[in-house]
């Protein structure tokens, strides 16, 4: 990662200039490692929330960004650009999927109109590899591409209306991807493409095609307005017969957070330029765990990338005796309390300023059968405030959310 305080480029010339400002909180407390951009040149504050950053003489435009703030964009007058305050921004949000249908589209802008809710997390990469309209080639040739969804119509939509938006890509489960490029797949030893035991397809995380392709996505989304990109399956797989599995390189305990690590850097540097937020979720189990656990992802190693972080701590999808729990689901406050506690504890360090945001559960105990309704999933809001996570996405995939689940504004 950069040092906190960045220049544009090696070698500058006389046509450039030094511009300085520090970046402060609503109380005038000093906001570390804030991105700062002037124009196209970015750095970061250091731990005095202050930047020095070279840019070409003129400059027209500030922008700065750190998680737990709305990004601030204005105009430059001036090479001292002073003391810069942000606007605190918690997000509360719930994903949906299918919003091009009409109906889905009408009753969750009502929700969020009526509720707490301000922000809305949307597939820009579905679990099948597909897309919204996508010009990349790659994309187009191998039909991942709908051509009936402009994702940039719905964000300005949505930014009329005042909600923050978070696309969720589907990183390396890509099924039409795996399919239509077999050379970019998880082989399997026997023949063909591998599958995991529900079918899926994966591509493979060694492969740099396959990061070039994700790249060339993660820069078109980046350019529709989008607020933030957030990776889910940026994982190894862990479902299925993994004795049948060939990588392009042999995967180890070693090489897997290598890896994972190595493709958020590159996918950063891909998105960064856009002004754009940075996520990702994990296994609940990521939390609990130091160990990659065959995923590739070790909490410590994801967040210098990050700026929020939302660990899918579902009560029921813990193993028996978490938290000292033989029915983890029976417990939704201690469970999400403490995961909560457990990650922000491990989010520290030098370079690390990631906030945790995590999803929540609003469907049915799937494992246990215990009773887990609008009173479990109330808890496990309450319980994620006051751990003091930044904000919560609640998850069903039946897009079933009780209005009750959220406080009336």
């Amino acid at each position: 990662m950069p040092s906190p305080t960045v220049e544009s480029r090696e070698g500058q010339d006389a046509r450039t200039v030094t511009y300085t400002g520090r970046v402060l909180d609503e109380n005038g407390r000093p906001v570390r490692l804030a991105w700062v951009y002037v124009d196209e040149a970015v750095g970061r504050t250091d731990e005095a929330g202050k930047f020095a950053l070279r840019a070409p003489a003129g400059a027209r435009e500030l922008t700065v960004m750190a998680p737990g703030y709305r990004k601030l964009t204005r105009r430059i007058t001036a090479r001292n650009l002073g003391d810069i305050s942000l606007t605190p921004f918690v997000a509360k949000a719930v994903y949906v999927s299918g919003i091009g249908d009409p109906k889905v589209y009408r009753r969750f802008m009502q929700l969020i109109e009526e509720t707490e809710l301000n922000a809305i997390v949307i597939n820009v990469k579905n679990d099948d590899g597909k897309v919204w309209t996508s010009k990349v080639p790659l994309a187009r040739q191998i039909g991942a591409s709908y051509e009936d969804f402009h994702l940039r119509e719905f964000v300005r939509d949505m930014h009329r209306r005042g909600i923050y938006v978070i696309g969720r890509f589907t990183t390396f489960r890509d099924p039409t991807l795996a399919t239509a490029r077999p050379d970019m797949a998880v082989r399997d030893i026997r023949g063909g493409v591998w599958e995991d035991n529900k079918g899926h397809r994966w591509v493979d995380p060694f492969n740099k095609k396959v990061w070039r392709y994700f790249g060339d996505l993660l820069e078109e989304i980046a350019t529709s307005g989008i607020d933030e990109i957030q990776f889910d399956y940026v994982r190894f797989p862990v479902d299925g017969d993994l004795s049948k599995v060939e990588y392009l390189t042999p995967s180890t305990r070693y090489n897997r957070p290598d890896t994972i690590e190595a493709f958020l850097r590159y996918a950063s540097s891909r998105i960064r330029p856009h002004k754009v937020f940075i996520s990702a979720d994990t296994y609940g189990l990521t939390v609990w765990s130091e160990k990659e656990q065959g995923t590739g992802q070790v909490l410590e190693r994801l967040a210098p990338y990050l700026d929020y972080y939302s660990p899918m701590i579902y009560p029921d999808h813990f193993a028996p005796g978490t938290g000292g729990y033989r029915i983890p689901s029976a417990h939704p406050y201690e469970i999400i309390y403490e995961s909560v506690v457990r990650a922000k504890r491990r989010l520290r360090g030098d370079n690390v300023n990631t906030l945790v945001r995590p999803y929540l559960s609003a469907f049915p105990d799937t494992q246990y059968g215990q009773p887990f309704g609008l009173p479990q999933w109330l808890a496990q809001k309450r319980a994620a405030e006051d751990a003091g996570a930044h904000g919560w996405i609640y998850w069903d995939a039946a897009l079933q959310y009780p209005n009750e689940l959220f406080r009336k504004e």
